[in-house]
């Protein structure tokens, strides 16, 4: 491998994200019509982009021995650099940018998840909030916790003891239906809070258990791409 440059890391991520952000038809387009109510945002958040991309630069030279000229040569790399400044520049939330960070530090290694379910994980990361992924992170870390729970007031509770922080009940159950019906997490058979619950009965077999809500494989290897 060759060495790493001379200049500093940052001239190296500025040099990479060039072509990245003039890629960007906004930054063309808009900018130029509306001038400093847009122009000057942006540029605070490309300085700021670029200071990850810095970080991420280091981290992939002392992980996998590779430089800039390296990496400009790899497409799976430029192309996670395209996307995730797109959502870079559309976040002013520090914890989606250590995201975008840890993904783009993925992009590089020898993960065992596809190039595919890479991408769609960069989706998430867009689509969901920073709550979506503490609470996913905690339920994770406190599986045993949790799975021995047996509704969602006490998964509630449990959440609350851990972020030590009051959520709305509402938007709490909405954010674990989220992780749900995107396979990160599986509410299971843990009863619903009272003002929700379905009036209808139902027959349990005798040689049935009860699952338990739980982080899905998926799930975790989501939370290890995002925390590389």
């Amino acid at each position: 491998m060759t060495e790493p440059p001379n200049e500093p890391k940052v001239e190296a991520a500025a040099a990479l994200l060039k072509g990245a952000v003039s890629a960007i038809p906004f930054v063309g387009g808009i900018i130029a019509e509306v001038g400093n109510l847009y122009l000057n945002p942006l540029e605070r958040r490309k300085q700021r982009w670029m200071a990850q991309v810095s970080s991420a630069l280091t981290v992939i030279h002392e992980r996998f021995a590779l430089v800039p000229t390296d990496l400009e040569a790899n497409e799976r790399f430029i192309s996670f650099l395209y996307q995730t400044t797109m959502l870079a520049l559309q976040s002013h939330q520090q914890a989606k940018l250590e995201a975008l960070k840890h993904a783009l530090i993925a992009s590089v290694g020898t993960s065992q998840v596809s190039e595919d379910v890479s991408f769609q994980f960069l989706r998430y990361i867009d689509e969901l909030t920073p709550t979506h992924l503490t609470i996913l992170s905690e339920l994770a870390v406190h599986a045993a916790r949790f799975a021995e729970c047996k509704s969602l007031e006490q998964v509630y509770s449990e959440v609350q003891s851990l972020l030590g922080e009051s959520l709305d009940r509402s938007a709490f159950r909405a954010f674990l239906h989220d992780l749900d019906s995107r396979f990160l997490l599986r509410i299971g058979d843990i009863h619903d809070f009272p003002e929700y619950q379905s009036k209808l009965d139902f027959m349990a077999l005798e040689s049935s258990t009860m699952r338990s809500l739980e982080v899905t494989p998926l799930g975790r290897s989501f939370l290890s791409f995002i925390h590389q």
